[in-house]
């Protein structure tokens, strides 16, 4: 699809748009532009069909539970689904650090966004009756269909960029409710140790030892983020 294509398609199903952002993300399969209209700014997102799909499921779950996550909505337009949600103005932890905030302001901030991935986690999800876009991984998806493995939702791309902080300098809320998907613990832990930005991860997998009330097994997750940063740099 193209721009003026995603541009209609705002046009048609928002009302008062007064500007359309040119996108802010581009891609051969996606699409994200910001639609200002009097009173708001609106993120629309356009991707694969099963991805909008997943967005809003997983917006219902969190928001059903007043998790913080942006309430998206799907649209439609000659044919095609896109995603829209309310633009969050909140600067992310990714802002703090390029200002030169410490690193125990990243811990705090972070523990914050642990508490909130753990309430996620403890959301009761029947996976046998999940779809496979709803799985981190396809290997995800087949383990749980076949040997029954245990998953939960976890925001499986925990990074300084997807934090959001409030002007008082504390956790608010997660973004990119696409990578909120079911998968396991100590997978999630290892892609959040690759991109923490600072080098005390341990102290925060104590930290979800204690309030997962779990004995972190530390060594399988350095193993497990060691391979995920080599498939990142293939």
């Amino acid at each position: 699809m193209d721009d003026q294509f995603c541009i209609d398609a705002i046009a048609a199903n928002i009302a008062n748009v007064q500007d359309i952002e040119e996108p802010v993300h581009s891609g051969p399969d996606a699409r994200v532009l910001i639609a200002r209209t009097p009173k708001k700014s609106v993120v629309c997102k356009f991707d694969h069909p099963n991805i909008c799909r997943h967005d809003v499921v997983v917006s219902k779950l969190l928001r059903a539970k007043n998790i913080p996550v942006p309430n998206v909505q799907i649209r439609k337009y000659g044919g095609t689904i896109f995603t829209t949600y309310d633009f969050i103005p909140n600067h992310t932890l990714e802002d703090f650090l390029v200002a030169g905030a410490p690193r125990e302001f990243a811990e705090s901030v972070y523990r914050g966004a642990m508490d909130t991935i753990y309430q996620i986690s403890q959301i009761r999800v029947n996976a046998a009756d999940m779809p496979p876009y709803m799985f981190a991984t396809q290997s995800e998806y087949t383990f749980s269909r076949m040997f029954g493995a245990k998953v939960a939702l976890y925001h499986n791309d925990l990074h300084a960029g997807n934090i959001l902080v409030s002007n008082s300098g504390k956790f608010w809320g997660l973004l990119d409710v696409n990578s909120i998907t079911l998968g396991g613990q100590d997978v999630f832990l290892a892609r959040a140790w690759t991109r923490y930005p600072a080098d005390n991860f341990e102290d925060l997998l104590a930290y979800w030892g204690e309030i997962s009330h779990q004995k972190m097994n530390t060594e399988r997750i350095d193993r497990i983020r060691a391979m995920t940063a080599q498939r990142h740099a293939i």
